[in-house]
């Protein structure tokens, strides 16, 4: 009798790297840099030194309040990193955390320099 399985097909892992870091590590470090932000702007805007530039934030803070500001932006941030986690071994969550790296870097360095002046 002959055996008329096929053989199971050899598939490579992807990378779940991003950089050579892990990309939990990478979105645990993106919740952070959304939260130095969250917390920066309600500071900046509580001592009416700064503006939200984002206008739906803008909006949320003033008509909801600094808890449901703070609630919408790392609540949506988390469901957002989540995506990316699961997808890791995937070319476009690698390059989802690539561009939330790359756009909340800059902004946390910016307040933090704010900060000091």
């Amino acid at each position: 009798m002959q055996d008329t399985r096929e053989p199971q097909a050899i598939v490579a892992e992807r990378p779940r790297t991003l950089l050579g870091v892990p990309l939990p590590t990478i979105s645990y470090f993106v919740l952070y840099l959304v939260a130095i932000d969250t917390w920066m702007t309600h500071h900046s805007l509580s001592l009416r030194r700064g503006v939200e530039l984002n206008p739906l934030m803008d909006w949320v803070y003033h008509h909801g309040g600094v808890l449901v500001f703070l609630a919408f932006k790392l609540v949506l941030t988390g469901l957002c990193l989540l995506w990316i986690n699961h997808r890791a071994p995937r070319e476009q969550a690698r390059m989802a955390a690539l561009i939330a790296l790359s756009i909340y870097l800059p902004i946390a360095g910016i307040h933090i320099i704010g900060l000091y002046r």
